[in-house]
């Protein structure tokens, strides 16, 4: 966007986005059922670190049978970002998702497997003034850039259907002005 619109990629970059880490960890079920949805999140001040706890294997449970999967999140713009990144190893990291586990979902199984990935500037932040810097870049770049959009969960909402719902109105702008140019 730089080399066609510098405004425009200013605006884009003012965008505020936050870092968290994603601790994927497999237990095996044993029998013992599901937990009953698609997980939980964690409210800031019940805990110092971890923000939700998705459970995987309830919400697709085809994938692994047999295997308990549960997704710790921790981190994130309140309860540190970068910082928090920075100030944790992948070994306390990974405690940190057991400690949770054991204490929000009642699970004290050893883990068979557990992977941990630091997501850096992963999260868009919506805040104050962030509609208006997408809005003015989409309409500078509309008049000198017809060709270049974009859409994703940066912009137009965090959903998975927000942004296919997004992905095709850009998309069908783009054809639209292909065809009104004659290049269809």
């Amino acid at each position: 966007v730089e080399g066609v619109d510098l405004e425009s990629s200013k605006l884009l970059r003012s965008i505020a986005t936050t870092s968290l880490a994603v601790i994927g960890v497999a237990f095996p079920d044993g029998g013992s059922g599901s937990l009953g949805g698609f997980g939980h999140l964690v409210p800031y001040g019940e805990s110092e670190d971890a923000i939700g706890v998705v459970y995987d294997s309830d919400v697709f449970p085809q994938q692994t049978p047999g295997v308990r999967r549960l997704t710790v999140m921790a981190g994130g713009a309140t309860r540190g970002g970068d910082a928090f990144l920075a100030q944790h190893s992948t070994a306390s990291l990974e405690e940190l998702a057991l400690r949770t586990i054991r204490e929000q979902t009642g699970v004290h199984d050893p883990p068979t497997a557990v992977k941990v990935l630091k997501a850096h500037n992963a999260i868009t932040q919506y805040n104050v003034g962030h509609s208006a810097a997408r809005d003015t870049a989409r309409a500078r770049l509309g008049e000198s850039a017809k060709w270049l959009s974009f859409a994703g969960a940066s912009f137009d909402g965090v959903g998975v259907n927000d942004c296919i719902a997004h992905g095709r109105k850009q998309a069908d702008a783009y054809v639209s002005n292909e065809y009104h140019a004659g290049r269809l």
